[in-house]
């Protein structure tokens, strides 16, 4: 009987003892259950919401640049200076650099979606109100194309330091420095369709009228693409940091002005920023004023940017790979001024470079491809070190610095002009203020703090 009692209770204790090793396994199954398990996966519709942010940037873009390539025959129609048409460019500028932090606070506040249909609603209100010049004199309808260029502006902001949060959101680990490169550079393709555009559509001055009707039509486009597809973000992250929470727009501010190496950064980039705005904007009078045409113009336009956006793209992927920011910088940098020292040269001094067109093309291709790298790789730059401040601040006071350099720098270098037409003056200004950018992005240095976090949360898992 005491053995079959022992028995007994032995099995009791076993079964209690199974029975309290079940119930605690279960307990940290629920615990386990109960974190927010976060799987990181890359939709197919990121490639649609890139397409529909590079379709609205370049629009705006290639209005704002309208004039650039023909600026002698705008003058000619509407009968103003020089100085006045590149007034339109210098005001979408000015305009860019006030509402540059409004926007960026929108951005972080509200998100990219109601910031991208604020870029098409203004993208579609303004290009066809530049349409109505059809009907008006032309001495009239310049001031309308004033107005209409100033309320495309509104969009500019947005556009210009939209990209690196488009590819934050949307974009893995591995992808986010090509996409921002291709969401940045599109405002490049934008200049380069104006320099192939313009002179392609106006032969002489009332063509004006059509040039506006084919840039109303591709704005109407795009705005409607936007309207109907553009999404805020992907239904899981994309990596590790873009559903991290981000400083506030004030606290983020705080915290930039306290990193130096960024203020070195944006300082540089801004100066350069300026310097390549310049040039763009006074292009065809620096080249019309050695002889070459509306034509040339065009041209080395279009191979600038061209050779630009071949190198943003090789950039942004070389950078998802080794994260080499300040190395790129230094390069572009320093093969920015020195191709541009080149390009004019072969412009200005005929007994150091032969003055043939092969060379200013030459020239004007390799100025491009360093000096528009510099755009991704900077602004990628910037968020590393600030990280984590949000992109759209961070990228709203590279902009902004960029916006004031390149209005500041447009309006000394115009007002250099000589009376004989000649923009001598102007270049050999801009390029003392290409040496001083060159010499300060040398100081700069990381950390990479946004690397580091993601460092420190292990290898993300993407699908392809």
């Amino acid at each position: 009987m005491e053995s079959s009692s022992s028995h007994s209770d032995s099995e009791k204790e076993t079964e209690a003892s199974e029975l309290g090793s079940q119930n605690v396994s279960e307990a940290q199954e629920r615990n386990t259950s109960d974190k927010p398990v976060v799987t990181y996966e890359l939709e197919w519709r990121r490639w649609l919401m890139l397409f529909l942010f590079v379709f609205n940037s370049v629009v705006n873009n290639l209005v704002w640049l309208t004039f650039a390539p023909i600026t002698a025959l705008a003058d000619d129609y509407y009968s103003k200076s020089d100085f006045e048409v590149n007034l339109v460019s210098l005001i979408f500028l000015l305009i860019g650099v006030i509402f540059c932090m409004p926007s960026s606070w929108l951005m972080d506040k509200k998100g990219l979606k109601p910031c991208m249909f604020m870029c098409a609603g203004v993208t579609l209100f303004g290009c066809w109100l530049r349409c109505i010049t059809y009907f008006i004199e032309p001495s009239g309808g310049f001031w309308l194309v004033l107005i209409g260029t100033c309320i495309l502006a509104f969009a500019q902001p947005t556009l210009l330091l939209g990209s690196p949060k488009l590819a934050c959101i949307w974009f893995g680990d591995k992808e986010r420095s090509i996409a921002t490169s291709v969401a940045s550079l599109s405002n490049l393709l934008g200049m380069a369709i104006a320099y192939l555009m313009g002179p392609s559509i106006v032969n002489e001055g009332s063509d004006f009228p059509a040039l506006y009707l084919w840039q109303a039509g591709l704005g109407t486009l795009s705005s409607i693409l936007i309207f109907v597809l553009f999404r805020e973000a992907p239904v899981s992250p994309p990596s590790s940091s873009s559903h991290v929470i981000e400083q506030s727009f004030i606290s983020g501010l705080k915290i930039i002005r306290k990193q130096k190496n960024f203020l070195i950064l944006n300082f540089s980039f801004g100066l350069g920023y300026g310097i390549f705005a310049g040039l763009f904007t006074i292009m065809d009078q620096v080249v019309g004023g050695e002889g070459y045409s509306v034509t040339d113009s065009g041209i080395f336009g279009m191979v600038m940017i061209g050779f630009g956006i071949v190198a943003g793209g090789v950039a942004g992927a070389i950078l998802d790979k080794t994260r080499a920011y300040r190395p790129a910088l230094i390069i572009c940098f320093c093969g920015a001024f020195i191709s541009t020292l080149i390009f004019y040269s072969s412009l200005y001094t005929p007994d150091v470079l032969p003055h043939t067109r092969g060379m200013v093309i030459a020239g004007s291709a390799l100025a491009g491809f360093f000096a528009i790298a510099v755009l991704p790789i900077a602004m990628e730059a910037g968020v590393e070190v600030c990280y984590p401040v949000g992109e759209a601040t961070v990228s709203g006071v590279m902009v902004m610095t960029g916006g004031f350099f390149a209005a500041l720098l447009i309006g000394i270098s115009s007002a250099l002009q000589s009376d004989n037409g000649s923009m001598i003056h102007g270049v050999q200004f801009l390029l003392c203020c290409a040496i001083l950018a060159t010499c300060l992005i040398c100081f700069f240095h990381g950390p990479y703090k946004r690397l580091q976090f993601e460092r420190s949360k292990g290898a993300e898992s993407e699908l392809p």
